[in-house]
């Protein structure tokens, strides 16, 4: 969602979270921010993804299209319409629905980021260019490649943010005990680690939260 971004935001996830239909999803929080700013205007694109099997349903309200970063190199562009937030007939003209293969990628974006260069057509061509590239990194590093190669050498005019949402392969659970002490702490943490490491996760963020429960526990 662009600027103004909380309040539709908020109101999104309530929509979202209510099950309505992805391709309805644009058209209820229009009717919903009308009652509560009725001068904001917001694109938007939404979607409802299913881990075990892939399928991933996209709808938009004025907003560029979703990429979906294919691991033989290619990348398609996932082309969906509507009006945005805010406008006469806001809402999603219907919906595409397209399936993640394990390793696949799909990259959500603002449009501050296919704008800076001034022409939205080149600069989507350019992003399209520069994520089949990226397609191999690691999903954390690809929106920091993205953005940065995208801005570089340009006047940001805009909001930028990208996100990057990949499909990975169903992973086991991690079970442990853990003793008492300094040492079986040490040894469960670098143990969950590698794990995490395993299933192509950067394990970082969630190391420090196991360590901190760990020692507190």
């Amino acid at each position: 969602v662009r600027k103004p971004a909380s309040a539709p935001i908020s109101t999104l996830r309530v929509v979202a979270a209510e099950g309505t239909p992805v391709g309805q999803i644009v058209g209820r929080v229009d009717t919903l921010m009308q009652v509560q700013e009725p001068e904001l205007a917001a694109t938007a694109v939404v979607g409802r993804y299913t881990p075990a099997t892939g399928r991933l349903v996209l709808a938009s309200g004025g907003h560029p299209p979703a990429l979906i970063m294919r691991t033989d190199g290619t990348v398609e562009v996932v082309e969906t319409s509507g009006s945005p937030i805010g406008w006469p007939g806001a809402g999603s003209d219907g919906t595409a629905e397209v399936t993640l293969e394990v390793g696949e990628t799909l990259l959500l974006y603002t449009d501050g980021l296919i704008e800076a260069r001034k022409d939205m057509i080149a600069g989507l061509e350019s992003l399209v260019e520069l994520a089949a590239g990226a397609a191999r990194l690691p999903t954390a590093k690809v929106p920091v490649s993205l953005v940065g190669r995208m801005l570089a050498g340009t006047d940001r005019r805009d909001d930028t943010l990208a996100l990057a949402v990949r499909r990975v392969a169903s992973a086991e659970q991690f079970h442990t005990v853990v003793d008492r002490g300094p040492e079986p702490v040490r040894s469960t943490h670098g143990r969950l680690g590698r794990w995490l490491s395993g299933q192509g996760y950067d394990p970082s963020d969630l190391e420090t939260v196991a360590a901190e429960l760990l020692v507190n526990a």
